[in-house]
């Protein structure tokens, strides 16, 4: 081979490699993104477990976003960047000073009784926030977390939280079941053809099994439910209206109450 030839094969095969870098720089262009690029969030439901006075809020970058302003309100889902710090604040009345009348400081402040980071364990759940300390609910609170159930395509899920201090009876449809303080059950919800599901729970307080709460839930198929069961020491007191506090005799007995909220 002459060196005419020679140099045009050369030629020939630089433009061969050329052309395999950009296929090969095309090709891994089109890998899709890492998971560990991308970023992840989770989605928080708050339930505060507390009868004193006082709205919740959720710290932001633009100011304060109102939680709940109601004891064992569930507050809808939030979303959170893994890991990113969550704070929490509570509205409490600002004590005035002795030597001073000015109604402006009499006005409510904004404290901090909680923070926290999004927890990576599961992509939705619920944090259940309580005071450390039973006699003054304007201190630190602890927070417990809990997984939203998986969804059921052909199903619907029910996920039960046993908050109280007894155990509890729980009917859903024709399951029956007990459920110890503390205890989490997760189960697919048999439902009628109309997605209904009748649920009756009763509990132990008083020494004998008491009916607390008797419904119907609808539930479909794919659809995910939280039930909670709280013990409030005011016997839900802000539930009643001031006549039928009058009837009760001012102040309701201790009592459990049954939340419910879909995930």
């Amino acid at each position: 081979m002459n060196l005419h030839g020679k140099t045009r094969l050369n030629s020939v095969y630089r433009l061969c490699i050329c052309m395999l870098h950009a296929v090969s720089a095309q090709a891994l262009s089109a890998v899709p993104t890492q998971a560990s690029d991308r970023v992840e969030s989770v989605e928080l439901s708050f339930l505060f477990l507390d009868e004193s006075p006082g709205a919740f809020y959720l710290k932001t970058a633009g100011g304060y976003e109102l939680l709940s302003k109601s004891p064992y309100a569930v507050a809808g889902s939030k979303t959170f960047r893994l890991g990113a710090p969550i704070e929490i604040y509570k509205e409490v009345p600002a004590t005035p000073s002795p030597a001073s009348t000015n109604e402006t400081e009499a006005k409510k402040k904004r404290i901090q009784i909680a923070g926290f980071t999004a927890p990576d364990q599961f992509a939705a759940g619920l944090a259940v926030l309580a005071p450390e300390s039973q006699t003054n609910g304007n201190g630190r609170f602890k927070v417990l977390f809990y997984d939203a159930p998986e969804k059921n395509s052909n199903n619907g899920v029910i996920q039960l939280i046993n908050l109280g201090r007894t155990s509890m009876a729980v009917a859903l449809g024709d399951m029956r079941l007990t459920l110890e303080p503390g205890e989490t059950r997760i189960m697919n919800a048999s439902t009628d053809a109309r997605n209904r599901l009748k649920v009756q729970i009763a509990d132990k307080l008083q020494g004998e099994w008491k009916l607390i709460e008797r419904r119907v839930l609808f539930l479909a198929a794919g659809e995910r439910m939280t039930g909670v069961i709280v013990y409030s020491p005011s016997g839900m007191k802000h539930l009643y209206s001031q006549k039928e506090l009058l009837m009760l005799g001012g102040t309701p007995p201790p009592a459990h109450a049954w939340l419910q909220f879909k995930n």
